[in-house]
């Protein structure tokens, strides 16, 4: 049979392209631990691959929204609960004053300087920010959620600035939580508002009217059921969102675990297909050396 010397560098040649390549795709391997580093690898695989980075990326942005609505639902809840104690603090103050037997006047007017330090407290709760924003205007989110009106260096009027805007945190392909709790709502809800109310207990107290401050506490009494709703809520949203969070983090897990099987590379298998490669390179290296030394027009094997 006669082979041409051409035919045989041609062959050679092939040869030590393909086990360079085969060593440069273990080189890869290796350095980045990953058995898939281009489609043609393994496309079947490479399309997995892609999809399952695109599930935990998108899941990532909905566990991101869980727990920034988690965190301003929490601080909603601990704001609710700070203004729930000062209410408390106020009624007391209104049922002391009620006792007019055993109070006299400078009683009722220092009882009336402690409400209406819950007023200011109260007031100043309200218009909590987070991260920047007004966490009980809505939509409002860039100014203060409520004004206050004064006179005498008393507040005599709070106005709601904001708006009955809900906002939502996507946190699934068709899950959205509500993350925050419109002012008026929770503040100022008609017969149940927390400054109206306050404002009366404490003019009442200031002029000794006995019927106003029943009525008033009446009002305040209202406004706290009101408040005490507000934080359950608020801390049901907040319940669900952590709930969505660790469903997030469980989808995470198993999407990550597919992905490594995809993906990951037998690091010692590697280094063994990486070993017989580089084998193969210097054997046709050394095969190519041969051929050179061959005559150069024609060469016969029997």
């Amino acid at each position: 049979m006669r082979i041409s010397t051409n035919q045989m560098v041609q062959d050679t040649t092939a040869n030590i392209q393909a086990a360079m390549d085969q060593v440069q795709n273990g080189t890869l391997q290796l350095s980045t631990g990953q058995s898939v580093n281009q489609p043609s690898d393994n496309p079947l695989a490479a399309g997995q691959i892609v999809d399952l980075n695109s599930e935990i990326e998108q899941d990532s942005g909905y566990t991101t929204a869980a727990q920034s609505g988690d965190a301003q639902l929490s601080l909603s809840a601990s704001v609710l609960g700070q203004v729930q104690t000062l209410l408390n603090t106020a009624q007391t103050a209104a049922e002391q004053g009620l006792n007019s037997a055993t109070e006299s006047q400078s009683d009722l007017t220092a009882l009336a300087g402690t409400v209406d330090g819950v007023l200011q407290q109260a007031l100043s709760l309200a218009n909590t920010q987070s991260n920047g924003s007004s966490l009980f205007a809505g939509y409002q989110t860039q100014a203060p959620a409520f004004s206050a009106v004064s006179s005498g260096g008393q507040i005599t009027a709070v106005n709601y600035q904001g708006d009955n805007g809900v906002n939502s945190a996507q946190v699934g392909s068709a899950t959205a939580v509500a993350v925050n709790l419109p002012g008026d709502s929770v503040f100022d809800a008609s017969g149940s508002s927390v400054f109206q109310s306050l404002i009366v207990v404490r003019n009442a107290l200031q002029t000794g009217d006995q019927s106003s401050l029943s009525s008033g506490l009446t009002q305040l009494q209202s406004a706290m059921q009101t408040v005490t709703g507000a934080q359950a809520k608020a801390g049901a949203l907040d319940q669900t969102l952590q709930n969505q969070e660790t469903t997030l983090a469980s989808l995470k897990s198993g999407q990550t675990a597919s992905l490594s099987q995809y993906q990951d590379a037998n690091m010692a298998s590697a280094a063994t297909n990486y070993q017989q490669a580089i084998n193969t390179y210097e054997a046709g290296i050394q095969a190519a050396a041969l051929v050179a030394q061959l005559p150069s027009i024609v060469n016969y094997m029997l």
